[in-house]
């Protein structure tokens, strides 16, 4: 994989450090509107190209791949414009926020033959797989909880009334975009179209601080519970009539987790590297290489649906992103 990679935010930076020694992922352009941290970037990670055109590094033929990781606002026109230059794209949750713009985005790399993925770590994680591998020994499903609670550094800037980017509305911030997506993702990803979807945030000035989505399915019920304005532990628990599962840690990571049946514990822990950004990048990286489109749209799919049920929250909640207000 020759990456492009648009954006120069944390996650770029984790992305870099973790997948530096990976000989099979190139960085081979950074695109920055800043000259100086596009240079900054170039020199730390040893990346040959840099720009601050976007148009022009997509004219580059050495780059195969575009990582898009740009705000929440930005990812559904920068990915298009990827994908109608024959590139393969990489774009940073969430995928979209209106299924409209998912199956735009499906159709341009269908009809460019190139792959599209939502990067979201969970669905790539070993232990996430054996998680869904071990369902069936909690017999049948009741509750299932997902609290993502992580204090926002940049809260205490929003509480003095500035709006940083997290938290705006313009560029499509807050709770249920930056941390319940993980928990939508987790959930369905294991279990599928939610029946019915229910969401109540916390509003302050226009943006979601905090909320408990309700997704209700046939015979259980799920709670997915994201705050950025507040402390707690994040934990995920699956609880069925004939055991649990209990994951001490958010959806985004799926750390070691405590399978419960018949009172008998166990312990287990699958993850392969220290990083949660190391398997996703490989499994994009195979399917690329042998040319599994069947596997890219698989995960496309599963993004998609995602998306339906992100779209239904904003809607039952009037949650207002861009021109929207």
């Amino acid at each position: 994989m020759k990456l492009g990679i648009v954006g120069t935010g944390p996650i770029v930076r984790e992305f870099l450090d973790a997948l530096k020694d990976f000989e099979q992922i190139e960085f081979t352009a950074i695109c920055s509107r800043n000259p100086n941290t596009a240079l900054e970037f170039s020199e730390t990670w040893n990346i040959p190209y840099k720009y601050c055109s976007y148009k022009e590094m997509l004219e580059n033929k050495e780059i195969d791949t575009i990582y898009v990781a740009l705000p929440n606002s930005l990812h559904f026109q920068y990915s298009l414009e990827a994908l109608e230059h024959h590139k393969h794209v990489i774009c940073e949750k969430p995928f979209t926020t209106t299924v409209e713009e998912a199956y735009a985005l499906k159709k341009a790399a269908i009809n460019h033959n190139v792959m599209i993925f939502e990067a979201i770590t969970t669905r790539h994680l070993s232990n996430y797989k054996s998680v869904k591998r071990n369902l069936d020994k909690l017999g049948k499903i009741k509750i299932v909880q997902l609290d993502f609670i992580q204090y926002s550094s940049r809260y205490d800037l929003f509480k003095s009334g500035e709006t940083p980017n997290v938290f705006n509305p313009v560029y499509y911030g807050g709770a249920l975009a930056d941390l319940n997506i993980y928990n939508i993702h987790f959930a369905v990803g294991l279990f599928g179209r939610p029946k019915e979807v229910h969401y109540f945030p916390n509003m302050v000035r226009g943006i979601d601080t905090s909320g408990i989505l309700i997704m209700e399915y046939e015979d259980f019920k799920c709670a997915c519970v994201a705050a950025k304005d507040c402390h707690g532990k994040p934990s995920i628990r699956i609880q069925g009539d004939l055991g649990e599962i209990y994951i001490p840690s958010s959806a985004n990571s799926c750390d070691g987790y405590t399978l419960t049946c018949s009172g008998e514990p166990s312990y287990i822990d699958e993850n392969q590297w220290k990083s949660r950004l190391v398997e996703e990048f490989l499994d994009f990286d195979k399917m690329i290489q042998e040319k599994d489109y069947t596997s890219c749209y698989e995960l496309l799919d599963i993004s998609i649906e995602v998306v339906e049920v992100f779209e239904k929250a904003r809607a039952v909640a009037g949650l207002k992103y861009g021109k929207e207000n």
